[in-house]
């Protein structure tokens, strides 16, 4: 009787497989390329925001399917980025020059930390609500929590733009948004929120605050994910803030402050988490 039934399901199984035996002839064969080709469309289907937010409404009606959702629904993640209205940031880096970035990475994973040697610009383009602009970037960070991972952290440096004035070619700096370089840093180095709450309650006191806020990035068309954007510090920082150049802005190193201060001696800021810098800040 098992056998029997056996044997039916694996009948009912082979003529499901004929509309593809003239690829594979062979019944596993045939398997292994229909869960193939149904993997590839499932992957395809995650970028359609449609879709995305179908998948996503299955699974809310209950706390527990809610859980799962978020843990194994690749359609909810996608969708809610692109749909959450924060910025989004594309960075086209062309084949060689990312193969210079994946260079760097592996072997400041082999040593452990991010030296000064490594620290190699590239050439690529940003883009960001249609305007496009010539950009260097690297890797940021000196930590491997920044890029031991396939997600990482990033500088990028605006450089002149060839543009087109009256007949005549000129190459000019152009800023972005008033800013020369720009940090996107993965948000768990940052305490998620924090960082972006501290500098708020700095720049409402009154002190001169990089620019911060959360975006969603892309780079050559595959999407990284959330990240935290905060101005490099440079005096187009102090020009926003109406400081003159000769101002001095000082940069600690809370790595550093906690292995030579005494605990009974840390200053207030360090313990809010204001001084939130890197050694590559």
């Amino acid at each position: 009787m098992q056998k029997s039934k056996g044997k039916h399901i694996i009948q009912r199984i082979d003529r499901a497989s004929q509309p593809v035996r003239w690829i594979w002839s062979r019944l596993p064969e045939a398997l292994i390329g229909i869960i193939c080709i149904g993997v590839i469309i499932f992957c395809l289907l995650t970028y359609s925001p449609t879709v995305g937010e179908f998948a996503s409404k299955l699974m809310t009606g209950n706390k527990y399917l809610a859980l799962m959702d978020g843990l194994f629904n690749p359609f909810r993640n996608r969708s809610a980025l692109l749909k959450s209205g924060l910025p989004i940031y594309d960075l086209k880096i062309g084949r060689q020059q990312y193969a210079v970035i994946e260079n760097v990475a592996e072997e400041a994973r082999r040593k452990g930390w991010m030296s000064d040697d490594l620290k190699v610009w590239v050439s690529a383009k940003f883009i960001h609500d249609g305007q496009e602009f010539n950009v260097k970037v690297r890797i940021r960070g000196d930590l491997p929590n920044h890029w031991s991972g396939p997600k990482k952290s990033w500088r990028v440096k605006f450089v002149r733009q060839t543009i087109n004035d009256n007949g005549k070619t000129i190459r000019e700096r152009i800023f972005f948004k008033g800013k020369r370089q720009i940090n996107l840093i993965i948000p768990q180095d940052r305490r998620y929120i924090l960082s972006h709450y501290v500098n708020t309650l700095m720049r409402e006191a009154g002190l001169v605050v990089p620019r911060d806020r959360f975006i969603v990035l892309r780079i050559n068309g595959v999407l990284q994910g959330l990240y935290y954007e905060v101005e490099h510090f440079d005096n187009p920082l102090l020009a926003a803030n109406r400081r003159p150049e000769t101002t001095i802005t000082v940069r600690v190193t809370a790595s550093c402050i906690l292995k030579n201060t005494p605990s009974t001696e840390f200053p207030p800021a360090l313990m809010l988490g204001l001084i939130s810098a890197r050694c590559d800040v």
